[in-house]
């Protein structure tokens, strides 16, 4: 704390407060009640139970009280800024709990604020308050909403046909409709992969027609074989490979080997 005199002669105390890289000197001044910033009334009651600080030089916006920390008396160190502090937004908190913005913030995906003096929310990241209201916080994700996408208001367009709008990160895209993909080089989810026997599952997921008549079934490939061929390796996409007529390691039927000699007509043969 420090002596010195304001102009008229008046002795006062002065103590120093730091506001970023400025050294700034304040009046620490004494009582109770209304009193107002030196040459800055305001219109209606003070805001602040606590007292007004006389400011020779202060960062713009800013409006200094010394408020207690934890009831009591009014602190000597004038280092309250009502405008900005959400334990005494518009005044000191310990005299009025009004002026303490309530700490709902996290079911509302928000942070207490204090703006000007008046209590709001500070949103978390990626979540916005798009319909104003304050009650509700910050109701919005704009990383998925395909109503607000990235920010307020920006809706994503609508959906090609078999197609789904999305809001991914922030950002508007499509993707298929479950049962459909984009294949080949027309753009759009044109391709069933449930049902086309060239893209049975997925795109280029051919059903083998080798010796067989291929079909695509709820994204599964399904052959009738020719007779007397088999699809003996359960692959599907190289058709029905094997011969149940000469096959000797599936000689009439799959799995079933001839020990010696060879398979002629179903059977196995001496040699």
């Amino acid at each position: 704390m420090h002596a010195g005199v304001l102009p008229g002669g008046d002795p006062v105390r002065l103590s120093w407060l730091v506001a970023g890289s400025a050294l700034i000197w304040l009046t620490a001044c004494g009582g109770t009640g209304t009193n107002r910033r030196e040459g800055g009334a305001k219109d209606g009651p003070d805001r602040s139970d606590g007292p007004a600080c006389r400011a020779v030089t202060a960062p713009p916006g800013t409006d200094l009280r010394h408020c207690p920390s934890g009831g009591g008396a009014p602190t000597e160190n004038c280092n309250t800024d009502i405008n900005a502090d959400p334990l005494n937004c518009g005044g000191c908190g310990a005299f009025d709990s009004r002026f303490v913005c309530p700490d709902d913030a996290p079911k509302l995906h928000a942070v207490p604020w204090c703006d000007k003096g008046t209590c709001a929310v500070a949103c978390m990241t990626g979540y916005l308050d798009c319909d104003g209201d304050r009650t509700n916080g910050c109701e919005v994700d704009v990383r998925t909403s395909l109503a607000h996408c990235g920010r307020c208001g920006n809706a994503c367009p609508g959906a090609e046909v078999h197609a789904l709008s999305v809001c991914k990160g922030g950002t508007c895209s499509t993707r298929c409709q479950p049962g459909w993909a984009s294949c080949g080089d027309t753009p759009g989810c044109n391709t069933s992969v449930l049902a086309d026997p060239n893209n049975c599952g997925g795109c280029g997921r051919v059903c083998g027609a080798n010796h067989a008549a291929a079909s695509c079934r709820a994204g599964a490939c399904v052959l009738v074989c020719e007779e007397p061929f088999a699809d003996c390796d359960e692959d599907r996409t190289n058709g029905c490979e094997t011969s149940l007529a000469t096959d000797r390691r599936n000689c009439g039927a799959c799995g079933k080997p001839c020990s010696v000699g060879g398979c002629f007509n179903r059977t196995c043969v001496l040699p």
